[in-house]
């Protein structure tokens, strides 16, 4: 059905393109194509920087600006090219005509392919107060409709458009603005918990908008709303009569990029409800900061030995720095000449404290090298300015940082362009360390090989650790 929606309006839109070439003449039909191109750059300049939730994407609205000009182009390239041919009147119609119905269906192809992530990867549903989740039974809906409901959503929406309820509803202010806090949603908001380790865009539809076309209070208004990962967003709804289509809204959620990319779906819902999301898919999951911990062991060991005098260490001892490292178990061993300082010895020996140095000695221990001179482990604790990504799969990745508000995602703050070098092994890390001064970032993952593609996107933090598995879903 909406399929069939979208060819009717690229047929009228060809005709209307067809009618003004045939009847205003190339000069008015290129100058109309221009001013619809500067019309689109003049309302993205407003969605993206001036609205409630905005991006403010620099680089995604210069990719605006190339595109509608780019468009413009096209069509007056089209137009000229129509006239030199001097086709019949009914030949001509038939030529717009049917370019843009062939459009559209490029256009829904596309969508389909690259704009649309597979269902089984995320999860939209229904979900406790607090974000607990619910029983299967109370969390699932029907995602399916026969063709009498179909026809009679079709019904609603030719009905939503003509009386200019579209218009009321891109409109619609909320009295109070939305916010992120704890509170439980009243009667008049729906309230969603990001459970994932992804930074999502979420848009709330009318329910007679089966297309999905405008989000309810307009494109990038108080209904569209950015969620961070292991966040919530409490989006207020208007107060309509019992019975009203607009009691009832389509949530879908996206990924912030030029072209949002659709991650999940959720109709039916209704004031008061609390929906959560989740990945399901679980590529990546967060190993939590374990360098308190670390520092607190050191500490403990450290008080628990007893103090020593110089003269009782080695002589090879006492001019030299020595470096220590930790087991599994949380024994601290010392690193042997040129080896690793973090990586775990085969034995365990005591320490005792150097107490000019500062530093711990196994009894006996040979020449060590200083700690600052040898290189880093990849086993050693996170510092708190790193992010470490650890690769357990069995594939080659490629990571590339991105800052957290940079929806295009073109050029990264760590990480090549090209797909070349630049890879993280199997079961091995790689540590960013990013100069740029913010604490969140979006780290983004590709395959490796001639058909590289983008694998999974989430937000990473300073000082923690991060593990790719790989995707759950076959």
């Amino acid at each position: 059905m909406g399929t069939l929606l979208m060819c009717c309006l690229g047929l009228l839109v060809g005709l209307l393109m067809g009618a003004t070439v045939r009847h205003a003449g190339l000069f008015v039909f290129e100058h109309a194509a221009f001013s619809v191109a500067l019309s689109v750059a003049c309302h993205g300049y407003v969605v993206n920087f001036k609205r409630c939730s905005s991006s403010a994407d620099i680089p995604g609205y210069c990719v605006l600006l190339i595109t509608s000009f780019a468009v413009a182009c096209l069509v007056v390239i089209i137009g000229r090219i129509s006239m030199q041919m001097q086709l019949a009147v009914l030949h001509h119609y038939g030529f717009f005509g049917g370019l843009g119905v062939a459009s559209v269906l490029c256009w829904q192809v596309c969508v389909s392919i690259f704009l649309h992530e597979d269902e089984r990867k995320h999860f939209l549903g229904l979900c406790g107060p607090g974000g607990e989740a619910l029983d299967l039974a109370r969390c699932t809906h029907s995602g399916s409709a026969n063709a009498e409901c179909k026809w009679e959503s079709f019904v609603i929406f030719a009905r939503w458009i003509i009386t200019w309820q579209w218009w009321h509803d891109c409109t619609f202010i909320p009295a109070d603005k939305p916010h992120a806090s704890a509170m439980p949603p009243h009667g008049g908001a729906i309230k969603i918990y990001n459970q994932s380790l992804k930074q999502i865009k979420v848009c709330v539809y009318s329910s007679a908008d089966m297309l999905c076309w405008l989000p309810y209070g307009g494109i990038a208004g108080r209904h569209v709303g950015f969620i961070h990962a292991e966040e919530s967003y409490t989006f207020l709804l208007p107060h309509e009569p019992p019975g009203h289509p607009s009691n009832c809204y389509t949530l879908k959620v996206f990924q912030p990029c030029i072209f949002d990319l659709e991650l999940a779906c959720y109709r039916g819902a209704c004031g008061s409800q609390c929906l959560a999301f989740v990945d399901i898919e679980g590529m990546v999951q967060l190993a939590r900061p374990h360098m308190m911990s670390v520092l607190q062991l050191q500490h403990k060991s450290c008080n628990a030995l007893p103090e020593s005098s110089e003269d009782a260490l080695p002589e090879s001892s006492k001019d030299e720095d020595t470096p220590v490292s930790m087991d599994g178990d949380e024994s601290i061993n010392p690193a042997p000449k040129g080896s690793c300082p973090w990586s775990p010895a085969s034995n365990g020996s005591s320490l005792t404290r150097c107490s000019s140095a500062g530093s711990l000695l196994p009894e006996g221990s040979h020449e060590l090298q200083p700690l600052c001179r040898l290189p880093a482990s990849p086993t050693r604790p996170t510092r708190m300015d790193e992010i470490v990504v650890h690769n357990r799969s069995t594939q080659e990745i490629r990571a590339l940082l991105f800052r957290l508000n940079d929806y295009s995602c073109i050029v990264p703050l760590v990480g090549k362009l090209i797909f070349c070098g630049d890879v993280i092994l199997p079961e091995t890390e790689r540590r960013f360390v990013p100069k740029d001064g913010a604490e969140e970032f979006t780290l983004k993952l590709y395959s490796v090989g001639p058909s590289a593609r983008e694998l999974t996107y989430f937000t990473v933090t300073r000082g923690r650790e991060y593990t790719f598995c790989g995707s759950l879903v076959a």
